[in-house]
């Protein structure tokens, strides 16, 4: 059955980089479709530039705004969650004025859809009523409020509610949340919740991934970089490629002749993790779901103080897609057994199906057919039936 041809407004948390990916996964998808994305707003604390590879391969106007975003400590590591909250509310103006721009692009290009990935400002604007436009959201946290999600033992009640209020914050007025996940598992659709393949950019796909001698590790707090260099400096052998965000790498610094640091560049991070022995990482979502999928070995250290890549974390070594550890203590990727076959071929599978769950949503919007509501969720149905 042919979907109408949709005008699609993109909003998206650009605080990282997993969002963005997403992003850039859905806009090729629907490009090839037929659709048309007319712009994207960009969410995020309103110091942090665009990844150059994001404008580049999103061929439409990007709004910048500012919106909700975390507060690291001193050491540029550890997630502060009481300034986190202080900064929030002393930028209530900043924020409300995200809200009221969101509403004049809305007005302005009348979409048919919004595709939120994970931006609260969005759900904020439904809150208030300040837009009215079907809203599917777009994120591996929607799992969070899924009632057979799995929480870490540690994570405490606190932690687990704060995570919870939040995540539904910014899926407020969505019509359907798209909840990205490791594995399709025994998870089923719950209210609007749609469980959801992952995300995964075609360059990863295209490449013919081989072990090589170097640990590829990936970090988005600078201040990890001294954890590696200690390490480091008791292995000097071991060869090490560190890709990170901070502002004192410029294009690569070569500390030794075995641990070379990296500024964030899409293409060459592709590059490394191709021939990794085992990629290190924070535990956001995309990182390990592409590496996962190149049958690497993945080590998870979520940043202390984010409860949401503990989950992550947890989650990911329950559903043999790695470890998890507190620590970057690199000797841990380096006895880590290679990938399971089976899993990563069962990823593979699942991750695949994407198409088939972006346009089964597409088909629930009011604008794109006149189907029933029966034949809708039979759509669905047969997404998660089919082998």
């Amino acid at each position: 059955m042919p979907v109408k041809s949709l005008n699609i407004l993109f909003a998206v948390q650009g605080e990282g980089r997993g969002h963005l990916s997403q992003a850039i996964v859905a806009y090729e998808w629907l490009k090839e479709e037929g659709h048309k994305v007319s712009g994207v707003i960009v969410g995020g604390g309103g110091t942090q530039n665009l990844p150059a590879y994001f404008k580049k391969r999103i061929q439409a106007p990007i709004y910048r705004i500012e919106s909700p975003c975390f507060v690291r400590d001193h050491h540029n590591k550890a997630v502060r969650l009481l300034p986190t909250i202080i900064r929030t509310i002393g930028k209530i103006r900043k924020h409300w004025r995200g809200i009221l721009v969101i509403r004049e692009i809305v007005k302005r290009q009348q979409p048919d859809l919004i595709l939120n990935f994970y931006e609260p400002l969005v759900g904020i604007a439904h809150f208030f009523n300040s837009i009215k436009t079907d809203t599917i959201s777009i994120a591996h946290q929607y799992l969070f409020i899924h009632p057979s999600f799995v929480f870490p033992p540690e994570l405490t009640r606190k932690d687990k509610w704060l995570l919870k209020k939040y995540t539904r914050l910014t899926a407020n007025g969505s019509k359907k949340l798209l909840a990205l996940s490791f594995n399709e598992g025994n998870l089923t659709k719950h209210e609007n919740i749609y469980p959801c393949p992952p995300f995964i950019r075609n360059e990863i796909k295209s490449v013919e991934p081989f072990k090589g001698a170097h640990l590829l590790v990936y970090i988005v707090n600078a201040g990890y970089m001294e954890n590696i260099i200690e390490w480091h400096k008791e292995n000097p052998s071991v060869p090490i490629h560190c890709f990170t965000d901070s502002k004192k790498v410029k294009d690569k610094w070569e500390y030794s002749n075995t641990l070379t640091f990296h500024s964030l560049n899409d293409q060459q991070f592709i590059r490394y993790m191709t021939n990794a022995s085992s990629v290190i990482t924070t535990a956001g979502f995309e990182s390990v779901c592409e590496a996962f999928y190149m049958n690497k070995s993945v080590m998870m250290v979520p940043v202390e103080g984010h409860a949401e890549q503990k989950c992550n974390a947890f989650d990911g070594e329950r559903a043999g897609v790695g470890i998890a550890s507190a620590t970057f203590k690199l000797t841990h990727a380096i006895d880590m057994k290679d990938t399971d076959e089976e899993a990563a071929r069962l990823f593979k599978v699942w991750t695949n199906r994407l198409p088939e769950f972006l346009t089964a949503a597409l088909y629930d919007i009011k604008h794109v057919s006149n189907l029933k509501s029966v034949e809708q969720e039979l759509l669905y149905s047969e997404s998660y039936s089919m082998e």
